[in-house]
This record gives C-alpha cells, structure tokens and sequence, in this order.
C-alpha cells in the first residue's frame, strides 16, 4: 500500500491578484450658447453618451440633440473621461449646445431646481493613495430681502425691483448698544475763551515803540472736520 507524503494546503492569490484603482473625480465644466457656465462632477470612466443621458433630467433635451464639443471638434459617445488630458486637478470644459432649434439649452436653467442640501460629503484623494470622506455642514446664511419699491413694463408684464445685495450691512465700528448710551448722546464740551481778560493790557508796535516777535507763535486753522470723520477716528 503506498502512502503519499504530499499534503495539499490551501494558497491564497491575494499577493499576485491586482487591486484595482480608485476611480477619479474629473469636474467638467459646460459652457453654453449664452455664455454661461454649468459645472458637473463625473468618474474619470464616464462616457459622453452617460453624461447626455445625465443632462437629458437637468435640460429636459433629448440626449440625441445634445452636441458636446472641445476646441471646435465634436466628441463621440463612446470616448470615456479619462481618455482626455484632465491635468493635475482633474478640470475639462466642453462645449454645450443643441443641434435643434427647438430646444434652447441655458445654464440658468440648470440651478433653478436645484436644492441646496444642508450636509454633503466630500472625498479627498491623499497622497498614499487613499480616499478620505469629510462631511461638510452647510449654512445657510442668506437674508431676506426687504422690497425697496420698484416698477412695472406696461409692454412685456415685467417687475423691476430695486436691487438689494445678498449680503447683510457691515458691522457697525460703534455698536449699536452704545449708540443709544447716555454718553453718547451727551458730548463733553470745553469751553475756551478767546478774547484777553479786561485786567489784562496789550501793547502794539508803532513807529515809536518797537516789539520783538522772536517768541511769537502763529496759529492756522486746520482743515474742516465732519461728525461722521470724528466719528470714524
């Protein structure tokens, strides 16, 4: 009876196998007939007829109508994202339009149902290779506009109203809590005294009296200074 000494053990492969890489974020940037620009983030593997499809929902245009071209060349579907040269940030700007008529692409309309959400996650490519998720809260800190007036076209129906910046005023250099102080409203004022005391004598040169002036001074008025200057100082 023969007795074999060989003993089979299990061999893993995981040191021959390979680890496929991460895919990569490429931002692409579409510029439309207006001349405004929509931006978009893909996977470097992304093939134009996908991102077509993609814009079909942000457009509503038909994916055949939709012409993507970069310096003047139009780009077929099936060429993938990571086929161009995406630099060291991983930027591309294409060329957006429509080849009919009938549909008018503008990016306006890309942001107009768009809602902002109150927390996203951003991956971060670090140097070893590695992703690293970070969740970012945003906050919203926009104002509500007050209505400052404005006027109605008799002609087209449209209302102007009259502009408002997004941002809130400045921070006032005086807050506003000491501004209704009592010191504030009460300024502190000296009273000063320009004409000589009646006890007091002055003398004046003439042709028979001479006077030094070796340690007399000559005062200037300087320049006029308004509340708000003060007020800055």
């Amino acid at each position: 009876m023969e007795s074999t000494s060989e003993s089979e053990s299990p061999v893993t492969e995981c040191f021959n196998s390979e680890v496929a890489a991460p895919d990569r974020t490429v931002t692409v940037k579409f510029t439309t007939d207006d001349g405004n620009v929509f931006t978009q983030s893909y996977y470097d593997k992304t093939k134009i007829g996908e991102i077509k499809t993609i814009l079909v929902d942000v457009f509503a245009v038909p994916a055949s109508k939709i012409e993507l071209t970069m310096n003047g060349e139009e780009i077929h579907n099936d060429k993938a994202l990571n086929e161009f040269d995406l630099g060291t940030y991983g930027i591309l700007e294409f060329k957006l339009s429509s080849s009919d008529l009938k549909y008018v692409i503008s990016a306006e309309n890309a942001y107009q149902d768009i809602a902002v959400p109150d927390v996203i996650t951003v991956y971060i490519n670090m140097n070893d290779g590695t992703s690293k998720e970070v969740v970012v809260e945003i906050e919203d800190r926009s104002i509500l506009k007050p209505f400052l007036g404005g006027y109605l076209c008799r002609k087209t129906g449209i209302e102007y109203h009259h502009g408002y910046t997004q941002t809130g005023p400045p921070k006032p250099r005086i807050p506003p809590e000491m501004k209704s102080h009592r010191d504030t409203q009460t300024y502190w004022l000296r009273n000063r005294k320009l004409d000589t005391r009646y006890s007091r004598s002055t003398q004046m040169s003439n042709e028979e009296i001479w006077l030094p002036t070796v340690n007399d001074k000559i005062f200037q008025s300087g320049p006029y200074e308004t509340a708000d200057e003060r007020e800055k100082d």
